[in-house]
């Protein structure tokens, strides 16, 4: 047996874990050529095959010791996970992970209030104000600002109690002019609305805007991470000719007494809802029925009002054509 014959006995075995038959090995201990004992290498490690190379005394077997270490390192190498390839993976799933739960920040509340009252059916028998309402409302929801949580409900002659949100969502973020998810919440949003919405008409017996302001407060206070309330913008949008029409509140019989004291009026009966930090947006106040006197005493009286809530007025308009 030549020293290639030996060695390529020898990675047979180890690969296998048989019995070597390297004579040198087994003439030293007077076991015999084919004397059977148990294998070296059966849980060897390559240190263990290294040393048994170093046994041969015959001059030709350096060479077989050369062979042995070639095959120890190739063996090694093959057992050896790159770490490289655990470093990518793990980058990869902490990126997936931070993508994840930016996806998901919310930096923004959004209400939307739709008056749903029969008052807006005045002079008006084709409700085509109404309808400039959903239109509006569905404009807004195109135009959605990333990382935004929205509602949109109704004032009826129960805003707080008496009714559920038309629509509930939110939108992801947005990296750059990578705005592909964003977008595709938009219109799911805008055609969950749209469909939410066709079943709903301005027929309700009363006007119930404080508890609107109400449902909309508790609702933002309620979400996930409303103990970071104070750095999330507030954003309430209402739709209505802004006439509140309550037994607790009367609007129309209390328009004579003049704004300032309705705004009294409105705080003694508990009715002034703290909306610290709110913008808020009124469109569709209508002038149907109304004289330039009492459009304008409507208007000072809520300006009044949101102002002694503390938030801030940033739109108080007749037309219903909305923009951000």
């Amino acid at each position: 047996m030549g020293p290639a014959d030996l060695c390529a006995c020898h990675e047979r075995n180890y690969e296998s874990h048989r019995l070597p038959c390297c004579p040198i090995d087994f003439a030293s201990r007077g076991l015999g050529w084919f004397a059977p004992r148990a294998s070296p290498y059966r849980h060897s490690t390559a240190r263990q095959l290294w040393r048994h190379s170093f046994r041969c005394r015959e001059p030709w077997q350096s060479e077989c010791t050369l062979r042995h270490s070639r095959l120890v390192k190739n063996i090694s190498s093959k057992r050896r996970v790159p770490y490289h390839q655990l470093l990518t993976a793990l980058m990869l799933f902490l990126f997936a992970l931070a993508h994840s739960s930016q996806a998901q920040t919310i930096r923004r509340y959004e209400g939307i209030l739709i008056d749903t009252s029969g008052s807006i059916r005045k002079g008006d028998p084709n409700s085509e104000l109404f309808r400039e309402y959903l239109l509006s409302t569905k404009k807004l929801l195109l135009t959605e600002p990333a990382n935004s949580r929205v509602w949109v409900s109704t004032i009826s002659t129960d805003s707080f109690g008496g009714v559920s949100e038309i629509l509930k969502g939110w939108t992801p973020d947005a990296r750059g002019v990578f705005t592909n998810d964003l977008n595709r919440a938009r219109h799911q949003l805008a055609s969950t609305f749209e469909a939410n919405s066709s079943g709903v008409s301005p027929v309700n017996a009363g006007t119930d805007i404080f508890g609107g302001l109400w449902s909309l407060k508790v609702h933002f206070e309620s979400a996930h991470n409303a103990d970071r309330s104070n750095t999330i913008a507030k954003d309430i949008w209402i739709f209505s000719d802004m006439m509140n029409e309550r037994k607790n509140f009367p609007m129309p019989e209390l328009l004579a007494m003049g704004s300032e004291l309705m705004l009294q009026q409105a705080k003694a009966n508990g009715l002034l809802v703290p909306l610290r930090g709110y913008r808020v947006y009124i469109y569709g106040a209508s002038m149907t029925g109304l004289t330039p006197q009492t459009w304008a005493a409507v208007k000072k009286f809520w300006t009044g009002y949101f102002s002694a809530a503390g938030a801030e007025l940033v739109a108080y308009s007749a037309e219903c054509d909305s923009a951000r």
